[in-house]
């Protein structure tokens, strides 16, 4: 993004409420974002495409308290965000030690966390009410430590495409192959994971 009605931009813009571009939000490029998620605070802690996640105060000031820890790497690709209700932050992507990770608000590593160690495959993570946590590119459920959640099997489905979400009954909407079909389909299934056919 370099320009909106006119006006140049950088790769983060705010908008007022009739549409128009905020003039007074600073400036900031990134080379490009990967995701982005914003707080109720409207604090934004955004991923750039190469390198350490950045929190922004709702002013548009970075927030240099928020250090990410350097064990993701020195410039992790971090593709996916993921904020919990406590604050805390999961993150997925390509990085060291492994491709999803969770951090403290303040950035640091959350050790209680298990850092699961297979090999990254792109696409969205959401977070259940429960606090258990959907990796759809992976198909499986972790536990709110992230350890793989056993109660999870998913059946009648060929694969995923790597994005779904939460119903308000709890139940997963997800979009799938099934049957050898080459028709991407949504379907609907419960907490265990099978298909509601």
């Amino acid at each position: 993004l370099s320009a909106y009605k006119g006006s140049a931009v950088s790769d983060l813009i705010r908008l007022n409420s009739d549409g128009s571009f905020d003039a007074d939000y600073p400036v900031s490029y990134y080379y490009g974002l990967s995701d982005y998620k914003v707080l109720p605070d409207d604090i934004i802690i955004i991923s750039p495409e190469y390198g350490q996640l950045v929190k922004l105060n709702n002013d548009g000031a970075q927030d240099t308290d928020f250090q990410p820890s350097e064990d993701l790497g020195s410039r992790p690709q971090i593709d996916s965000i993921l904020i919990q209700p406590d604050g805390k932050i999961i993150v997925e992507g390509y990085m060291d030690g492994g491709p999803l990770a969770r951090l403290n608000p303040n950035g640091s590593i959350d050790s209680s966390f298990i850092r699961d160690t297979r090999s990254y495959i792109s696409g969205n993570m959401t977070l259940q009410p429960d606090g258990k946590i959907m990796l759809w590119s992976h198909e499986l459920r972790l536990n709110s430590d992230g350890s793989v959640d056993p109660g999870f099997d998913l059946t009648g489905v060929d694969y995923l495409t790597g994005h779904g979400m939460v119903l308000p009954d709890s139940q997963l909407l997800g979009i799938g192959y099934f049957g050898g079909e080459k028709i991407k389909r949504l379907f609907i299934m419960d907490e265990t994971g099978t298909v509601d056919e």
